[in-house]
């Protein structure tokens, strides 16, 4: 393995991992069981808040997934090309 596979291959297992994170911090699109026992946050500010953070944290995901694709497009051109 070359210094760029190296390079190449670290940054791909970070983005991962803050994938990872930003897709374990959105909330459930769904209320799930919590809605049967009223344990919903029905305040408007409580809803109004969550969504822009959710709207966020959807971007992230994107641009993450985008960065991913091409990190690992790149470790793999690297690796067919360079040799």
């Amino acid at each position: 393995m070359g210094t760029f596979e190296i390079i190449g291959s670290i940054l791909l297992i970070l983005s991962c991992l803050i994938m990872i994170v930003v897709v374990s911090l959105q909330s459930s699109k769904s209320q799930g069981l919590g809605a049967l026992g009223g344990m919903t946050d029905d305040t408007v500010s409580g809803r109004n808040k969550a969504k822009t953070i959710d709207a966020m944290l959807a971007k992230v995901t994107k641009v993450v997934a985008i960065i991913m694709f091409a990190l690992t497009f790149i470790v793999y051109a690297i690796d067919v090309f360079v040799k």
